[in-house]
């Protein structure tokens, strides 16, 4: 037996741990199920003895029937969201998979992916054109200040003491200026002297030049002393100056121009290697959260009596469990 006013009260309470159960859990939708209820009827009472504590209840007179109650919260297998998909979308595009788990809201995390995804790759797009650049200057500055046939002529002149035992013979092929240095020599017999200079230990001969415009061709004559006599400034350099790494200033210069080069290449490699750690991080991510959010919710709702001495109350309770 209780009060009209306890039943309207304890069904309001329900009403509102009902719904703050609901938005608690909110975006998952779910799908309320009951059983059949009925309405509450109040029947008169008919007291026979003046004496009876009815007669001194408040609503004596009055029993309430109170329906059952039984609610059930379950969440629906199409709120859910496949981290397979949502991982290849973030490997596609970072920051799409996190988008796709909050049913395609950007939110913090897809806005943070997809900043880091559009820095990097202007950071990485920047220092290349940065870099080619650099190169163009440097390989023009090479072309301009380093001649072939100046240092397959400094070898000539100093092959007595680089080894007298190999010939020079037949390196240069033309003296016409009208050609380009590069191609006025025979490259392959200008690489047989050098590989017969280096049979011989401690004259620094260690490399073959490639030909130009190989990239290995503008390292080497930047790099390595061997090649300090075709500097247009190397002036008296000498094979002792070449083992006691004796440069021009030019050849200094050219060098330092070659590492900027190479400085900018090595900031926009990095840029692209951290776009492909964004591209699998936010993957990874993706994939995890949204594992994370699809999550088995059941909820329970039930009235339960409650012995208030004399007279029961029953009460609105709601249990919920959220498997992992």
């Amino acid at each position: 037996m209780i009060g009209p006013s306890t039943y309207l009260v304890s069904r309001i309470n329900f009403a509102i741990v009902s719904a703050l159960c609901i938005g608690s859990f909110s975006p998952i939708s779910a799908q309320w199920t009951t059983e059949p209820s009925r309405q509450a009827i109040v029947q008169p009472v008919l007291q026979t003895n003046s004496t009876s504590p009815l007669l001194h209840h408040p609503f004596a007179g009055y029993s309430l029937d109170t329906p059952p109650l039984h609610y059930s919260l379950q969440t629906s297998a199409s709120d859910s969201r496949s981290p397979l998909v949502a991982g290849l979308l973030s490997a596609a595009i970072p920051g799409l998979g996190q988008a796709y788990a909050e049913d395609w809201s950007f939110n913090w995390r897809s806005a943070a992916y997809i900043a880091a995804e559009a820095t990097l790759w202007a950071v990485m797009l920047s220092y290349d054109h940065k870099a080619d650049d650099q190169t163009a200057e440097f390989q023009q500055f090479a072309d301009t200040h380093w001649d072939v046939t100046r240092y397959a002529a400094w070898i000539d002149a100093n092959i007595g003491q680089l080894n007298a035992g190999v010939s020079t013979s037949g390196v240069v092929v033309s003296t016409d200026p009208a050609l380009a240095p590069w191609d006025r020599v025979n490259w392959t017999r200008l690489n047989e002297v050098e590989e017969g200079i280096g049979q011989k230990s401690g004259t620094g001969f260690t490399h073959r030049l490639p030909h130009r415009p190989e990239q290995q061709y503008y390292e080497l004559i930047g790099k390595y002393a061997q090649y300090g006599g075709g500097w247009d400034d190397a002036g008296t350099f000498t094979p002792a100056d070449l083992l006691a790494d004796r440069l021009s200033p030019r050849f200094l210069e050219y060098s330092k121009m070659r590492g900027r080069a190479n400085d900018l290449y090595s900031t926009a490699s990095t840029a692209g290697t951290l776009i492909v750690v964004n591209h699998i991080v936010s993957a990874l991510e993706a994939a995890w959260g949204t594992s994370r959010s699809n999550r088995d919710l059941k909820a329970r709702a039930e009235w339960r009596s409650i012995d208030r001495g004399g007279w029961s109350e029953r009460v609105p309770h709601v249990s919920v469990s959220v498997k992992l």
